[in-house]
């Protein structure tokens, strides 16, 4: 079986390495972006299973990649990560397509459990 993909995309080292550590850890394979216009490139090379998208990046906000991704893949599982856990912000992730909103810090296995419950149900769904 293929190792599942996941593409990171924040621009904070310390957040990104102890996330990268634990999927791949799993036998993940897990490709990184520190910026929209890097993860948007990603995504087109790397084809992940899942992905982590920081809200706020030096080049623009989640809401600007989020309608590349589903333009792209529909199915991908998409939960982004933000220090500031603003209702609004939420609210406008999830209804441009993300499927969970969470506020950093977040505990890793909270994270873990979270996305391979999420991949899991996809799975599911397309059988």
């Amino acid at each position: 079986m293929e190792p599942i993909r996941l593409l990171l995309v924040d621009d904070d080292r310390t957040v990104r390495d102890p996330i990268r550590r634990l999927f791949e850890g799993l036998g993940w394979r897990v490709d990184e972006a520190e910026d929209l216009a890097a993860g948007r490139r990603a995504f087109e090379r790397f084809r992940p299973d899942a992905v982590l998208l920081d809200f706020q990046l030096p080049d623009g906000t989640a809401l600007d990649l989020l309608p590349v991704i589903r333009r792209e893949d529909e199915e991908v599982p998409v939960l982004i990560l933000t220090g500031h856990g603003e209702i609004d912000v939420a609210v406008a992730t999830i209804k441009a397509g993300a499927d969970q909103f969470l506020v950093k810090p977040v505990e890793l296995a909270v994270l873990r459990d979270l996305l391979q419950r999420t991949l899991e149900e996809r799975r599911s769904a397309r059988r």
